[in-house]
């Protein structure tokens, strides 16, 4: 079983709970159901979209999305 912790300021309520939702603020990504779920696809998807991102920081962004 997976658990995630998703972390949202109170002026969100628990509006995404209950409408099944949960956005992240990495907008430039596009819609997440497009990237093959895999930890090398989120870093080439990171590294197109985020080309200002230093090299190390890639596998630490990617390992938030897989």
């Amino acid at each position: 079983m997976n658990i995630w912790g998703i972390h949202m300021g109170e002026h969100v309520g628990s509006a995404p709970v209950e409408e099944g939702y949960v956005g992240i603020g990495w907008p430039a990504m596009g819609n997440l159901a497009d990237v093959e779920p895999t930890r090398i696809a989120f870093k080439s998807k990171l590294s197109t979209t985020h080309p200002n991102t230093k090299d190390g920081a890639i596998p630490v962004q990617a390992g938030v999305f897989s």
